[in-house]
């Protein structure tokens, strides 16, 4: 798989923000966290206080800005609450591995409730993302619907896939994380995926330039960070000896990485070097930039489950300014301490400084706006609620939609002209039909919650509308879903 095809799917950078108000500006720069501390065996600790944490950046102490606990057990479930995706993947897995992957998980949901955390459930397939049930806090609902999934035979038993779809996965994996952190970017809450696979078979390769299979790591990490994005990584295949992983420096040597467990920090850099990656040093090094793990050696995917989906909800959203005014693009390493003894903070190993980005250009717009109106994922950066009706005789929609200020939208300036679009789609997914207008709030919809009407006949293929509302940046999109039948 080329890098450059990669970074095509990649976002240009800007830093997250959060603020006490609805409207947070591009040039306050504030570096958002997500932490979760846990004590020495493991277990989420949730009752520290703001004047227990300390942030280094670079190795110099920052002044926390805001600071927000944990949830706790008897709250009610906010907009702003942590979400978890269990993502089972079948294109990386045997059947034999999915089959096993799936008794594990319905044991997990009869097993543990879901602790006042939404949690949504997802396969990655060779279409992408398949949406089998969307954020919930039942769990026999999830349970319903991964007991009737009809498992892929993607893969022979023997876990050896030809060279051609090695490439096809690993780039169809790698798009399906972009879209779910696309749809996140700008959300009220921090994002928890548990990616239940075998690793994506092969490596990425780039022979265009020395440090290009770390560049490309570095920038989907980013855009998993700047997602509010933790990644777990879960593999069925149980307990089976690593491979020995060899990597090849620019300068032609042979660097040997010893076995070992995924999350150890060893010989983590030395990978870096090299120009291409085996799937679990892959997978080690982007779940760990992110603030989460990588479980191997183990077959329990349930209690695996279990520690990645109750530590991600046990999450502290600490923010600060940085003191170092200078944003010129380069990394800056994160640490976060505890004052407790025996507990540990788990974060995002750090971020880039990045200057503010130029506007994108229309193309740019379009080709977000379409890949929203068809993605199964419900984009977030804007709060959008939808009140439809419909009549199967005449084919009409009538719907009135809402746009609720969230406090993490970045803008330059208020804007009072927004985008609105609507999609009908057909049961493949296909748009059957769109209509797009341009609306003038009296007030900015950052300020205040503000409506607009729809009303159409709708061609008959159509099973689904999906409504979308954007800014002028079109970075920064809500949609909502309305099933027709």
């Amino acid at each position: 798989m080329k890098i450059a095809r990669l970074l095509l799917a990649l976002l240009p950078a800007f830093t997250p923000a959060q603020d006490t108000t609805p409207l947070v500006r591009s040039n306050t720069r504030v570096v958002l966290l997500d932490v979760v501390v846990t004590d020495r065996s493991g277990n989420p600790v949730r009752a520290l206080h703001q004047s227990d944490f300390t942030i280094l950046e670079d190795g110099k102490p920052q002044q926390i800005s805001s600071f927000e606990p944990p949830a706790s057990s008897d709250s009610a479930v906010l907009t702003t609450s942590p979400r978890t995706i269990i993502l089972l993947d079948e294109l990386n897995s045997t059947f034999a591995d999915l089959s096993y992957a799936r008794d594990q998980i319905l044991v997990f949901l009869a097993q543990h409730n879901l602790e006042q955390t939404p949690t949504a459930l997802m396969a990655l397939n060779l279409r992408g993302i398949l949406m089998l049930e969307d954020y919930t806090l039942d769990a026999n609902v999830l349970k319903e619907k991964l007991t009737h999934l009809p498992l892929a035979l993607l893969n022979p038993p023997d876990g050896q896939v030809q060279q051609a779809k090695i490439q096809e996965h690993a780039q169809t994996s790698i798009d399906s994380l972009v879209e779910i952190a696309r749809a996140s970017l700008g959300s009220s809450y921090n994002l928890n995926i548990v990616w239940v696979t075998s690793g994506m078979a092969g490596g990425l390769k780039d022979t265009g330039r020395a440090d290009g299979t770390r560049h490309a790591l570095d920038r989907l990490a980013d855009l998993l960070m700047r997602a509010r994005i933790r990644l777990y990584s879960i593999d069925p295949s149980g307990v089976h000896p690593l491979p020995v992983t060899v990597v090849a420096t620019p300068a032609g040597d042979k660097l040997t990485i010893s076995n070992k467990m995924a999350g150890a920090k060893t010989n983590d850099d030395l990978a870096l070097h090299g120009t291409a990656y085996e799937a679990d040093e892959f997978l080690n090094r982007l779940t760990s930039m992110t603030g989460g793990h990588a479980y191997y050696m183990r077959n329990d995917i349930e209690i695996a489950l279990s520690e990645a989906v109750h530590g991600g909800a046990a999450n502290y959203s600490i923010s600060y300014s940085p003191q170092n005014g200078d944003f010129n693009g380069e990394y800056r390493k994160i640490e976060v301490r505890t004052s407790t003894e025996g507990t540990t903070a788990h974060t995002r190993l750090g971020y880039y400084a990045v200057a503010d980005e130029m506007a994108p250009s229309q193309e740019m717009r379009e080709a977000r706006w379409r890949a929203a109106l068809v993605s199964p994922l419900t984009y977030a950066a804007l709060a959008v609620s939808c009140s439809s009706n419909y009549d199967a005789d005449t084919g009409r929609a009538t719907a009135s939609f809402t746009v609720k200020p969230t406090p993490l939208i970045m803008e330059t300036e208020p804007q009072l002209r927004e985008i609105i679009r609507v999609a009908a789609l057909s049961s493949s997914g296909a748009i059957t039909a769109n209509w797009s207008w341009q609306i003038d709030w009296k007030k900015t919809w950052t300020n205040r919650v503000t409506t607009a009407n729809f009303d159409k006949v709708l061609p008959k293929k159509s099973q689904r509308l999906k409504f979308l509302v954007s800014d002028q940046s079109s970075l920064h999109i809500g949609t909502c879903d309305y099933l027709l039948h």
